[in-house]
């Protein structure tokens, strides 16, 4: 989701358009599940580092859990529903679909913080939408250079994905490709 907005955005900003994200920080997967690296300085939109809300919340054990289970969550859940559970007339359809599947996330279901990070860092997922660039596809070039990096001995699996995704180009719904990595840190 990060990276269609980050495109829709950039789409956005190009014809002069104002740009309203489905999810707000600090609730993207950018802010509070990616790896903070302070040495390559991706930022976030608002310029913030990308992770930098995992960074803050890696201070003291309980506090990932309870931003999840108090914080992300109640909010993925009022994308759809009022807290009275009247629909929210305010959301959008994606964000729509986003509070639906979430509301069947109560809270988070991993023993520990230390495992849940270890998952987070142990997933990849490359999708060829975001591989095309100016009519190029990379999305070949893109998955090797990810599967060198993390060596045979560490690979755990390659699943392929098909998602949908809204193509802003034909002003569709479409569906594409991509393939999920999972591997050992």
């Amino acid at each position: 989701l990060d990276a269609q907005e980050n495109k829709a955005r950039d789409e956005a900003d190009a014809v002069g358009e104002d740009f309203t994200p489905a999810l707000q920080a600090p609730y993207r997967w950018q802010d509070w599940a990616a790896p903070c690296h302070v040495e390559r300085e991706d930022r976030t939109p608002e310029g913030q580092l990308v992770g930098w809300k995992r960074q803050q919340l890696q201070g003291r054990t309980g506090d990932l859990f309870a931003f999840i289970n108090k914080d992300l969550l109640p909010y993925l859940h009022g994308l759809d529903t009022l807290p009275d559970g009247r629909p929210n007339p305010s959301a959008n359809r994606k964000q729509r679909v986003i509070g639906r599947i979430m509301t069947a996330v109560e809270r988070v279901r991993v023993d520990s913080e230390t495992d849940f990070h270890d998952i987070l860092d142990r997933i990849h997922t490359i999708r060829h939408a975001q591989c095309v660039e100016s009519g190029h596809d990379h999305f070949d070039e893109r998955v090797s250079e990810f599967l060198n990096q993390v060596t045979e001995t560490n690979l755990i699996g390659v699943h392929t994905i098909n998602y949908e995704h809204f193509d802003v180009g034909i002003q569709k719904i479409v569906t594409d490709y991509g393939v999920l990595i999972v591997f050992r840190g």
